[in-house]
């Protein structure tokens, strides 16, 4: 595993990537994007106001993205070790160390999570809107399992099946709705994304 540090310059990226929670616990990140190698990474910070965050999970990252590229699902980004000078400076409840992954999608993909993907289309089986994101809770997946989307594609349930397992594997005491993404293309779904979002592991923090 490379555990080596990415410097970055704030000043230097492309774009940010501005992301809103749709939960009831209400959070906006804008993170800067930067081109390396004519691919896209998003420098991922370590926060200020998120409970419990230390280096620890920066190294958390690192390490279970390796572990899943590797064991159980080479389409995974890996996640490396980052600095990014100046961020601190224009957002301030981040810290200039975090890490940095590739894109999971390109301009014709999109994300979106079963939180997103539940309210708009409503399932018997599935009450979702109560769902607050708290950290150090586990999260019971049984009702998408039951939707009738998993029911149809099978699949999709295999593959989510997989990723629970993994977060079981890791001790993710944060494994929420919104860290789980359907890949759409050109407005089709196509498949569960590779899993994110690694920083929660119990045996890291």
């Amino acid at each position: 595993m490379d555990f080596n540090i990415i410097d970055l310059k704030y000043n230097d990226r492309i774009r940010n990537l501005d992301i809103k929670a749709k939960g009831k616990v209400k959070s906006e990140k804008n993170f800067p994007v930067f081109c390396i190698d004519n691919k896209e990474y998003i420098f991922k910070p370590l926060s200020k106001s998120k409970p419990f965050c230390t280096p620890c999970f920066a190294f958390s990252e690192v390490y279970w993205s390796n572990i899943i590229n590797k064991y159980f699902d080479n389409k995974a980004p890996i996640y490396r070790l980052s600095i990014c000078d100046d961020y601190e400076k224009n957002q301030s409840k981040y810290r200039n160390q975090g890490t940095i992954v590739p894109n999971l999608i390109n301009e014709k993909q999109k994300l979106v999570n079963l939180l997103e993907y539940f309210r708009n289309n409503n399932d018997k089986n599935v009450d979702i809107n109560n769902y607050i994101n708290y950290c150090g809770k586990y999260y019971d997946y049984t009702c998408i399992f039951n939707s009738k989307l998993i029911e149809d594609n099978i699949f999709l349930g295999e593959e989510l099946a997989k990723q629970v397992l993994i977060s079981i594997l890791k001790v993710d005491t944060n494994y929420h709705y919104e860290n789980v993404n359907f890949l759409f293309e050109e407005g089709n779904l196509k498949n569960l994304a590779a899993p994110i979002d690694h920083e929660f592991s119990s045996l890291f923090m």
